[in-house]
């Protein structure tokens, strides 16, 4: 069975490995395409200190080959039977441990979260599985989706970081519910995958963007799709975003910042973009990547909301299929897959953040 592997020796290797399934109650799933994402791409420079074989991959959906007998399935949307293609849930709880048993609807506060691609370590092999291989054993205990079989290939591997997004919005939106009279506002900053489409469900919701990136390529996608207005880090001085926020916008900064870069410089410099008020959203940053010098005086002056969000709840598939459902016939505008024979390419495309939003390894 042919998986991409980063190994011991900190690299990427295309290996064929043994199909040991376990013996337990779940589903097979023939993986169809599995997305690089960008923690993915934290692991393979170095950082999440994860030991061993690891097979990343925590954006992936496939096609049903088994249910074991007397597996109780779940399925968000529906019955499932062999044949139909599903996406997977990639985390799930303990049941156990103190936030499980006092915020049970808060799953990624759990202290035991299991993860595909993170630490779903096999005890036979020591081997992390995860979404970037032929075949992989789902337990039952995890939750399924269904995929439209009409969707172009590679497009469900953005139901969960799209997931993401509508949590996060979702979240950072409670905290300015109590505007009146005019249109809300928000600044992001980094317009890839995360970026893209918490701009998108936020145009969704009426709210008034501006997208920042270095990218032009990023920026350029942002406007064909709906993003009001885009910006390069060198355009979008605090200077000119002060004479931006007077023409446009009322005077004022905006109501939500979202920093979707991962880079703490960029998260100090944003805490400046919002409104006395505000809220600033970090969303994403889900592994160690430095810390940010930032000023108290700013936050307590401005009684900035400084808000974080991680992971997707599994109520957000729904919505995230809605969202998608607008680029069906536009796949290339977020999308970019690659034959598993051509992982490297896959990866260095991620890395360079040029080609489509999301680069797919296609099984």
């Amino acid at each position: 069975m042919r998986a991409v592997i980063f190994s011991d020796e900190k690299k990427l290797d295309n290996l064929d490995i043994d199909n040991n399934l376990p013996d337990e109650k779940g589903i097979v799933l023939s993986v169809i395409a599995s997305g690089i994402c960008g923690t993915d791409l934290h692991i393979i420079e170095g950082e999440g200190n994860l030991c061993g074989n690891v097979i990343l991959g925590h954006e992936f959906y496939g096609s049903i080959d088994k249910i074991e007998a007397g597996s109780k399935v779940q399925c968000l949307n529906g019955n499932v039977e062999v044949g139909d293609f599903v996406t997977v849930v990639p985390g799930i709880i303990c049941n156990e441990c103190t936030y499980c048993n006092s915020l049970p609807l808060n799953e990624n506060y759990c202290l035991n979260r299991s993860v595909f691609g993170l630490n779903m370590r096999d005890a036979k092999s020591n081997i992390v599985y995860g979404g970037n291989m032929e075949q992989i054993f789902i337990p039952e205990k995890f939750y399924l989706y269904k995929v439209p079989k009409s969707w172009p290939l590679g497009l469900a591997t953005l139901l969960e970081p799209v997931s993401v997004a509508v949590k996060t919005v979702k979240r950072t939106l409670k905290y300015v519910e109590n505007i009146k009279n005019r249109s809300l506002t928000a600044v992001i900053f980094g317009l890839g995958t995360l970026g893209f489409f918490i701009g998108t469900k936020l145009r969704k919701c009426g709210v008034k963007v501006i997208g920042i990136d270095p990218e032009k390529s990023r920026r350029d996608r942002a406007l064909r799709n709906g993003i009001e207005d885009v910006f390069s880090y060198e355009e979008m001085t605090e200077e000119f975003y002060k004479k931006y926020c007077k023409n446009s916008w009322n005077g004022i900064e905006a109501d939500m910042v979202f920093e979707a870069v991962g880079k703490p410089d960029v998260f100090a410099y944003a805490l400046h973009f919002a409104r006395k008020g505000g809220v600033v959203m970090e969303v994403g940053n889900f592994l160690f990547s430095g810390n940010a010098e930032i000023s108290p005086n700013l936050i307590c002056n401005r009684e900035l909301i400084i808000v974080g969000s991680v992971l997707a709840d599994a109520n957000s598939y729904f919505e995230a299929e809605e969202i998608l459902e607008e680029f069906v016939d536009k796949s290339s505008e977020v999308i970019c897959n690659y034959e598993v024979d051509e992982y490297e390419q896959a990866f260095r495309s991620a890395l360079s953040r040029t080609e489509g939003l999301k680069s797919n390894l296609i099984f």
